[in-house]
């Protein structure tokens, strides 16, 4: 019998989750230890200890980037998850929260920032394809990026209008140039574009503060 078209995202999220859950044991493991070091250079044998200073910094740094490596992880587990089921009810803000999370590194190559906001109109839900949602957000996402410049900052939207929901990643500042805005309406009438949205039942638009994609409420 052949796999059937969804099989290998479902494949990748489950091992993917099931990966994460271990990387968040082994961090906890090291949190735990870099804690007890810790602890140990708290002692009163200790304290005369001449690189105690240097070692207190280094396991503060470490607690550090445990925090931020489970941070990390959580969201890829989230995000491993929304491939479970092929259709499913999402919170649009957790999906945006999530794009963010996955997305820093590409943001911070560019200098590009993204900040949520969140409001009484945010707590939407949609029956949708949460994993081709996901990736058509990125994809708008990383164009609008690239006619950005270095410290531009981008906020992004959850709201309503009528019987959909509407997501938004809005340019703040001056609006975009003539050259930028035909870059994303290309960016919106390519194929791979006009595929995703039929089949998450979508519209999309880009203006000169933006894009915004609209998707019909569960």
């Amino acid at each position: 019998m052949a796999p059937e078209r969804g099989d290998d995202t479902a494949f990748m999220g489950k091992l993917t989750a099931g990966a994460t859950h271990e990387l968040k044991n082994v961090l906890a493991i090291v949190g735990e230890s870099a804690g007890l070091l810790e602890d140990l250079l708290q002692l009163p044998g200790c304290r005369e200890f001449s690189h105690r200073d240097r070692f207190l910094k280094a396991l503060t740094s470490i607690r550090d980037q445990v925090r931020r490596g489970t941070q990390i992880l959580t969201q890829l587990n989230k995000f491993a998850h929304g491939a479970d089921r092929e259709k499913a009810s999402v919170r649009l803000f957790d999906l945006m929260e999530n794009l963010k999370a996955l997305s820093d590194r590409f943001l911070r190559q560019k200098a590009v920032t993204l900040d949520l906001v969140p409001d009484a109109k945010s707590d939407v839900a949609v029956e949708t394809f949460p994993v081709a949602l996901q990736r058509l957000l990125f994809h708008a996402l990383m164009t609008l990026v690239e006619v950005l410049p270095q410290g531009a900052v981008v906020a992004g939207e959850i709201g309503r209008k009528g019987t959909q929901a509407v997501c938004r990643l809005v340019v703040q500042g001056a609006p975009l140039s003539d050259g930028a805005l035909q870059i994303l309406e290309r960016f919106l009438r390519e194929d791979g574009m006009r595929s995703l949205l039929q089949r998450l039942s979508a519209t999309a638009q880009a203006a000169r503060n933006g894009l915004e994609v609209c998707l019909e409420i569960s």
